[in-house]
């Protein structure tokens, strides 16, 4: 049974447009029937028109993901009527991406850079220090507002439709009231089960990341193809880098080098046993 409209508590969420309801077992149907939509499963699902069950494992990983991290699936409204869905979901990888989907008669209308922008505000309040996101190469629409919003592609790897891209955007923290030492090497002992991604320094046109690799490398198939350049310098650990025309590069403590921005490198290896720490500055 459905609840009726009139009953329903206040949205979680809003922006200028639209808000924005947490998925929920009363929600479900019209979750499954905007996830059916030609449109929207030509870009989300690669064209899989998918059962209800399927949206039903999307509400259980979305309530544990809202358990786990404050966000999850929301679907969007126009006044009373749902035109498409957003939130965050986890897929392979353990940190969640970003997604979003319209239904056709609802693009064009700026509706996607708000969603996003309603989602980047809300995880910023959480304290995260990134966001993911991964977009089929035809999906130009969807390309043209990650980049708006700041968004930069990271790595490539084959998809349904041939490459889809990985963007990432890193959230600005605060500078420091008073002077704060803090070391840029992990301290021993310390092995993460994931990479580590710290924002240091952030500008207009200038990013300065901290990186830490604990034995992780790049997945076969998958380039790092950036839009920006980065010259990177490893503090701590070794590792090898591969590029595309097969050459190998091998780093220790105090190498660096400069990866121009469309160059197509990938981690081959780095030490398992201690961390590797890497100072990335990506500048255009």
């Amino acid at each position: 049974m459905g609840t009726e409209r009139g009953n329903e508590p206040p949205p979680t969420l809003t922006s200028e447009r639209l808000s924005y309801r947490r998925l929920s077992e009363d929600r479900l149907d019209r979750f499954h029937s905007l996830a059916v939509d030609p449109h929207i499963r030509a870009f989300m699902l690669d064209g899989i028109v998918v059962e209800r069950a399927w949206a039903a494992t999307v509400l259980a990983a979305s309530d544990t993901l809202f358990a786990e991290r404050g966000v999850g699936i929301w679907l969007i409204y126009d006044g009373e009527e749902a035109i498409g869905f957003c939130g965050f979901r986890r897929f392979e990888e353990p940190e969640p991406q970003l997604l979003y989907a319209f239904t056709e008669p609802h693009i064009g209308r700026g509706y996607a850079t708000e969603a996003a922008q309603a989602l980047i505000g809300k995880v910023e309040g959480l304290g995260w220090k990134q966001i993911v996101s991964a977009v089929d190469a035809p999906n130009a629409v969807s390309i043209r507002v990650l980049r708006k919003l700041g968004f930069v592609q990271v790595f490539s790897f084959p998809g349904a439709f041939g490459r889809q891209f990985y963007f990432r955007k890193s959230l600005a923290r605060p500078l420091p009231a008073t002077p704060e030492v803090r070391t840029l090497l992990e301290r021993e002992g310390i092995v993460a089960d994931r990479e580590i991604f710290e924002l240091i320094l952030a500008g207009e046109r200038i990013r300065i990341e901290r990186i830490v690799s604990s034995g992780q490398c790049t997945p076969e198939g998958t380039w790092y193809e950036q839009d920006e350049h980065e010259w990177v310098v490893l503090l701590q650990g070794a590792a090898r880098l591969a590029y595309a025309d097969g050459q190998i590069v091998t780093l220790g403590p105090g190498d660096s080098l400069l990866l121009p921005a469309g160059c197509k490198h990938r981690v081959q290896w780095t030490e398992p046993q201690t961390p590797s720490v890497w100072l990335a500055v990506f500048f255009r």
